[in-house]
């Protein structure tokens, strides 16, 4: 916005012929076409542009040596695309491959001191393989469930069909094993294999097994 002119963004306002979009019926495309022009008018005078935001938190592997680097690879950048000087684009690429190759080492080296500081936590382990795979922390949980060509979208519906499937699914599997033959042979043979080792008698065995 800093070249924006405002008494020029006016005095286009007051050229476009507003009237034309009153040629329709309909009140939809009459808004559309006044859209149509105010943002036409608005592209001309201040259009779109992209800006990359720095994140308000840093990584905790980043050091002030790093965002040095960084900084400097960006600033070459611009220098480059400035003058298009083959030179320039060498330092470029160079403090381009300079930040990579210090930006993996110190994430390689945090990870490291991590895992070996969190040997013995696992819960702190686990989080920082999550950071690792860059997993998000919030759950979005599920809005909408499909079931019996229906749309569930209620969520104390959703979770009541949830508790119902995983209550009933012990039952159901346990009710589909009553007539699957049962062959014992193998299981027999192998704690017979086993007798030299002080392997329990085939009955506990068979117990353990609930067979």
């Amino acid at each position: 916005m800093k070249s924006f002119d405002e008494d020029q963004f006016k005095r286009t306002l007051e050229q476009i012929p507003w009237e034309t979009a009153y040629v329709f019926e309909d009140i939809d495309d009459v808004v559309y076409a006044w859209e149509e022009m105010f943002n036409s008018a608005l592209d001309d005078h201040c259009p779109w542009r992209e800006k990359r935001i720095k994140h308000t938190t840093q990584p905790p592997w980043m050091t002030n040596a790093v965002i040095k680097k960084m900084n400097s690879r960006d600033h070459l950048l611009k220098v480059a695309r400035k003058s298009d000087n083959s030179s320039d684009w060498a330092n470029n690429r160079e403090a381009r491959n300079n930040a990579v190759s210090a930006l993996r080492s110190v994430k390689r080296e945090f990870y490291k001191n991590a895992f070996e500081e969190n040997r013995n936590n696992p819960k702190a382990t686990w989080n920082t393989i999550k950071t690792l795979s860059g997993s998000e922390k919030t759950n979005k949980g599920i809005s909408k469930l499909q079931l019996d060509g229906r749309a569930i979208e209620n969520a104390t519906e959703i979770a009541e069909q949830f508790n119902s499937y995983f209550s009933s699914i012990a039952e159901n599997l346990r009710s589909g094993r009553g007539n699957t033959p049962s062959d014992l042979s193998k299981l027999v043979n192998f704690v017979e294999s086993c007798k030299d080792f002080s392997v329990p008698d085939i009955t506990k065995v068979l117990r353990c097994f609930r067979l």
